[in-house]
């Protein structure tokens, strides 16, 4: 969860509540943190929210997508099955499967989107995208062991 502290320095000195106690009651939720310490990564704790150069990738994909709107289904599914497997290969490491469910889901949602905006007609619903998503998207999957393992297979004792 995303804390807002009121008490934010250069915040305070723009917007600054004249009565800080009361602002601090106005609030439900518990203000923690201070400094550069005030917020926490966006998406929460578990960090399942896209960050970095992941965020970044995403919105490659979201433009690349747009451009290639009319090209045949089955193209743009075998171009997209490349990325998202290539995403797969390098971030696919044990604990990281709900980083790889949101870029498999936000890739999908984005190719949906680029067919529906492809005629005025809104012909493919989402049903139609998870069978498409079925034929084109890998599902996401570990694909890289823990390091011991990996260690332990070229280095025995």
């Amino acid at each position: 969860m995303n804390y807002f502290n009121p008490a934010f320095s250069w915040y305070e000195s723009l917007f600054g509540p004249t009565d800080l106690q009361k602002t601090l009651s106005a609030f439900p939720i518990v203000l923690q943190g201070s400094g550069a310490n005030a917020f926490t990564p966006m998406g929460g704790l578990d960090n399942t929210w896209i960050q970095g150069r992941r965020a970044s990738r995403v919105r490659q994909l979201k433009q690349e997508l747009r451009g290639r709107m009319h090209d045949p289904v089955p193209q743009t599914g075998k171009w997209l099955k490349s990325v998202v497997q290539g995403y797969f290969n390098y971030y696919a490491v044990p604990g990281n499967l709900d980083s790889l469910s949101v870029f498999r889901h936000r890739a999908l949602v984005f190719w949906w989107h680029s067919i529906r905006r492809r005629s005025q007609k809104r012909r493919i619903n989402w049903t139609r995208m998870l069978v498409l998503a079925k034929r084109w998207l890998p599902p996401p999957q570990t694909l890289h062991p823990f390091p011991d393992t990996r260690f332990a297979a070229s280095h025995p004792r």
